[in-house]
């Protein structure tokens, strides 16, 4: 009987050793599969563009695509966002390339001829210092502004090279940065609305930007509002997907309720309010049209994105926009309280969305002096 105490434990510790020997074992096979996986993707990557003086077919193809979703479907998500003619101006380290520009060619550029998808002229200004927004091209014309795809993909690949080790370099996935094409043509669309504030409501754009000025200071006040932005953020999370109006409207008076908490206890003063309104109204609002485009085109029966894409191997069409969608309000979750002014594009976006269900027609007044989106909220659910 003693034999047996004695062996039964020696037994089971060899079972659990054999068991964390294959554990061991299967997960460095599975460690050099995913490596070889990643060496095999890498290898596999598309090459940057042979020159830079011009864009290939597929860097056009993209950027008629903006223009032509723009012009198809802009009107339904932005009165007078689609009708207006408002170029694009797509850049890389190298070049500027304007597309969609109707006149002579602007100061500094040069007429080439036109490109085999776009089917128009384009000009090209070498060298430059542009951003991405909007950039003034002469006189009251601005065009939405914007690195090429492949300059875009190429900066987050030597982003990631610059930190990763050595071992982890070379097999590390790189393809899963890449953004589809879609993602892009939805980030031209958002830079060339900023160029419609820009030309529609100018006025409002250059107050906007005075909350650029307050940055630091409310950069100094981030840590104590954490708690309160995460409760924000759910509250509009939650009104987005309410099954009914009345549950949109009792979650949006409870968001409006806790925000002017967070913003009592952390003593914010009218400055740093306005620093919040100005970025969600901005930005908010140019977040809220990338997205709207985007679904208003896999809901549009008969639109049909430009033959060229076909031979793009990134471009997956308009149709996955529900998993987007789910994308964005998990990100958006995630930067609730985080430093920096990306959170301003998703909580201006929300209220948009909120608006379209709650007040009909709220556009117009949104594009007037001083009113701000959370003020058109609380508007809407007072009635």
């Amino acid at each position: 009987m003693a034999e047996m105490t004695l062996t039964k434990p020696r037994t089971r510790k060899r079972r659990i050793r054999r068991a964390l020997l294959f554990v061991v074992l299967g997960l460095a096979g599975l460690c050099v599969l995913a490596m070889a996986a990643g060496a095999i993707s890498n290898a596999l990557l598309p090459d940057p563009p042979a020159q830079t003086a011009e864009l290939d077919t597929l860097g056009e193809a993209r950027v008629a695509e903006a223009l032509r979703l723009k012009a198809a479907v802009g009107d339904q998500v932005w009165p007078g966002y689609g009708t207006m003619d408002i170029p694009l101006l797509v850049w890389n380290d190298d070049y500027a390339f304007l597309y969609g520009y109707a006149g002579d060619p602007p100061p500094g550029w040069e007429q080439l001829d036109a490109g085999p998808v776009a089917g128009a002229p384009v000009y090209r200004h070498e060298g430059g210092n542009f951003q991405a927004f909007s950039e003034q091209v002469v006189g009251d014309v601005y065009a939405g502004s914007l690195s090429t795809k492949a300059a875009i993909d190429i900066a987050l690949r030597e982003t990631f090279e610059e930190v990763l080790p050595p071992v982890v370099e070379d097999v590390f996935p790189y393809r899963l940065l890449i953004q589809p094409t879609e993602v892009y043509v939805g980030g031209l669309l958002h830079e060339a609305f900023h160029a419609y504030q820009q030309m529609a409501m100018g006025g409002r754009v250059q107050d906007a930007e005075e909350a650029y000025r307050s940055a630091d200071d409310y950069a100094a006040e981030v840590e104590g509002m954490r708690d309160g932005w995460k409760a924000e953020v759910g509250l509009l999370i939650d009104a987005l997907k309410a099954g009914t109006d009345e549950e949109a409207r009792a979650l949006v008076a409870e968001w409006l309720g806790v925000r002017a908490a967070r913003r009592g206890d952390a003593g914010l003063s009218a400055d740093l309010v306005l620093y919040e309104q100005r970025y969600e109204w901005l930005e908010g609002l140019a977040k809220y049209v990338e997205l709207g485009v985007w679904e208003t085109a896999a809901g549009t029966e008969g639109y049909e994105p430009l033959p060229a894409l076909d031979a793009d191997p990134e471009f997956h069409d308009y149709g996955r926009f529900r998993s987007r969608w789910n994308s964005e309000l998990l990100t958006m979750r995630n930067m609730a309280g985080g430093e920096g002014d990306s959170l301003f594009y998703y909580t201006g976006m929300a209220q948009a969305r909120l608006l379209d269900r709650l007040m009909p027609g709220w556009k117009t007044a949104a594009e007037q002096e001083g009113v701000w989106l959370e003020d058109l909220l609380a508007e809407a659910i007072s009635g």
